[in-house]
């Protein structure tokens, strides 16, 4: 499945931005197609298999634009129009079923809680699920709920606040740091690019952010996800760029685990 969604998904999108461009209607039969043919799928059929979380999310989000797009869009051929059947079959089809089987945990490893969100978040945006959507907003801002914090993808646990050296337990002078640089750097690369994915959604949405809890919040202090916890995107994400531009950049030994009650388990 992985892989026929992955290019269907993208070439979906590709001929959905294509017709909105040109007008040009062989783009929209292209689209209506692939999202037709997945909207076929049977919702019980659905099992998950390795690294699933990981690669449905993205051409999920895919999907969804390619379907946004082409529900929000007129044309002249009434076969080609969208419909409230369409929206009903890709939604029990498609998008709850790859929701619930493979997208919805708080409990994956840095970006591997990243790639699912953004595929559930896009969902949620295409079924209007409020509860849900304000569910992954406070998953994708601090995710509280998580078991291992050391783990946790969020933006204040993955853009890391580190104070002290958990190798030695020394205090050092706080700073952001993209914890899961540590690791490798295409990883970090893929946290920034998420981070950047989900942000615009929750923009797109016009949706804010409470400041402390991050939780949708319409409160005059709410905040947008860039600002979010003083710029923690945009600081992360500059750590990250100077040091694959040479930059002489400062590392901190953080916990990638912790156990319950907290404690590092593997730095």
């Amino acid at each position: 499945m992985a892989k026929t969604i992955l290019a269907d998904a993208l070439k979906a999108y590709t001929q959905a931005i294509l017709y909105y461009v040109t007008g040009d209607e062989t783009y929209r039969a292209n689209a209506m197609r692939l999202i037709r043919i997945w909207a076929q799928m049977d919702p019980t059929q659905y099992a998950y298999y390795t690294d699933a979380h990981i690669h449905t999310g993205i051409p999920m989000n895919r999907m969804m634009a390619a379907a946004e797009i082409m529900r929000y869009t007129s044309c002249q051929t009434a076969a080609l129009a969208w419909t409230d059947q369409d929206t009903a079959n890709l939604t029990t089809n498609l998008i709850v079923p790859v929701t619930e089987t493979f997208n919805h945990s708080p409990d994956h490893f840095m970006n591997q809680h990243l790639y699912p969100l953004i595929g559930a978040m896009s969902g949620y945006i295409f079924t209007g699920n409020r509860a849900r959507w304000n569910e992954g907003v406070e998953w994708f801002t601090i995710n509280k709920t998580a078991v291992d914090q050391g783990q946790n993808g969020s933006i204040k646990q993955l853009f890391r606040l580190v104070t002290k050296n958990d190798l030695t337990g020394e205090a050092v002078t706080p700073m952001v740091e993209h914890v899961e640089m540590g690791r490798d750097q295409a990883h970090g690369a893929g946290d920034v690019t998420n981070m950047s994915i989900l942000a615009r959604l929750l923009m797109s949405q016009d949706t804010k952010i409470d400041p402390v809890n991050g939780t949708a919040s319409t409160a005059p202090d709410a905040v947008g996800p860039y600002e979010f916890l003083n710029d923690r995107i945009l600081d992360a994400t500059e750590y990250f760029a100077g040091f694959m531009l040479g930059y002489d950049t400062p590392w901190v030994p953080t916990a990638a685990h912790t156990d319950p009650d907290g404690v590092p388990t593997v730095i």
